[in-house]
C-alpha cells in the first residue's frame, strides 16, 4: 500500500503565488521499500522453554523418537513404529487422523535433507548413574554417603539407591538434585544446537 502525505509547497512559478497543497511521497528510500522491495514480516524472536526440554529428557523411553524443529520451535514426537514405516514408505491414509499425524511428522524428519531437525536423545545428553554417584557424594553425613555409595555399585543399583534415600530421607533432597541435573542438560542441549530459552 502507497502511503501519500501532504506537504505544502511554495510554488514560485505560478502566477497566483502562494502555497499550494502538494501530494509527496515520503521520501526516496520509503517508496522503493513499498514498491520494490517484497516486505518481511517482523519476526518476534523464538525461544524454546526449558521445562518441555527437561521433561522430554525426563520421558526415557526407547520406543519414542524425539527432535526439535528448528523452523517453528516445536518438539515433534513419532514412535519408532512409525518411523519404521516411514523408512519403509507403507501408505497410511487408511489408519486414525492420530496415527496419520504421527507418520507424517516421521516422513518430514526422515525426509529432512537440510538440518532441521535436532535429535534429542536422552542417553546422550544424561547420565542417570552419574547422577546418583554426584548426588551421593555430595551428602555431608559420613554414615549416610558411605550407604550410598555401597549401594550404587554393581546389579540393582538404582533400586538399592532408591531404597536409601528412602530410608536416610533423602527423597526430596534427591528429587532436587535431578531437577537441576536435568535442567542443565537441558541447558546444555539447547546451547550445543544454538536454541534459544
Amino acid at each position: 500500500m502507497k502511503r501519500k502525505v501532504t506537504f505544502f509547497h511554495f510554488n514560485s512559478r505560478k502566477k497566483s503565488g502562494g502555497i499550494i497543497p502538494v501530494l509527496a511521497e515520503v521520501g526516496k528510500n520509503i517508496k522503493n521499500a513499498v514498491e520494490n522491495k517484497e516486505r518481511r514480516p517482523v519476526r518476534k524472536a523464538m525461544k524454546v522453554k526449558l521445562d518441555k526440554v527437561v521433561e522430554l529428557l525426563e520421558m526415557d523411553n526407547p520406543e519414542w523418537a524425539i527432535y526439535f524443529d528448528k523452523q517453528t520451535y516445536e518438539f515433534v514426537t513419532f514412535s519408532q513404529e512409525s518411523a519404521r514405516a516411514a523408512e519403509a514408505d507403507e501408505p497410511y491414509d487408511h489408519l486414525p487422523e492420530w496415527q496419520r499425524n504421527e507418520r507424517k511428522a516421521a516422513d518430514m524428519v526422515m525426509d529432512d535433507v537440510s538440518d532441521r531437525f535436532i535429535h534429542l536423545s536422552e542417553e546422550e545428553d544424561v547420565d542417570e548413574y552419574r547422577m546418583i554417584e554426584e548426588f551421593s557424594y555430595s551428602i555431608k553425613d559420613e554414615l549416610q554417603r558411605g550407604s550410598l555409595l555401597k549401594a550404587i555399585r554393581g546389579r540393582g543399583a538404582f533400586r538399592r539407591f532408591r531404597k536409601n534415600i528412602e530410608a536416610w530421607g533423602l527423597l526430596y533432597d534427591w528429587y532436587d538434585f535431578r531437577e537441576k541435573g536435568y535442567k542443565q542438560a537441558a541447558r546444555e542441549w539447547c546451547e550445543r544446537n544454538d536454541i534459544a530459552i
